[in-house]
């Protein structure tokens, strides 16, 4: 069994990574044949989640930074801010200009977001679990 410990033996980022670009490039492929619509409202909803989650790290930054997670957490922290931030600048650029159809461009930005969007939920999944394994060794010593 792979072992996800404090000391992050196995960091499940890069399989964060992996899997957020392949659902980007099928969410691109998808838009541009035109199978899904991206709607006003979703990418506003996207925008919200990301600043909320950008606030939480604000938030808890200071927490983190003093507590025994810190050698663990501050590598996938660095990753899911840059998912919020893409999130973020994404969510802005698509609700400032109007969707074309079969367009491209749009196409690869609808992809994009998609991928900082799953990269954030996936990020987050992995500072979770290492926080729970450290908080589980550190009650286990």
């Amino acid at each position: 069994m792979t072992n996800f410990s404090c000391c992050c033996k196995v960091n499940c980022t890069g399989l964060a990574l992996v899997a957020s670009v392949l659902i980007g490039i099928i969410a691109a492929f998808l838009q541009f044949l035109g199978f899904i619509t991206l709607s006003p409202l979703f990418v506003a909803i996207v925008g919200g989640i990301a600043i909320l989650f950008l606030a939480l790290l604000l938030v808890l930054s200071p927490a983190i930074r003093n507590s025994d997670v810190r050698a663990c957490a501050c590598p996938i922290l660095r990753i899911l801010l840059l998912a919020v931030l893409g999130a973020i600048l994404l969510a802005v650029i698509l609700l400032a200009f109007p969707p074309a159809a079969a367009s491209f461009l749009f196409a690869l930005l609808v992809g994009a977001l998609i991928f900082f969007l799953s990269l954030l939920f996936a990020t987050l999944a992995c500072f979770i679990r290492c926080v729970a394994g450290c908080l589980l060794s550190s009650d286990a010593a």
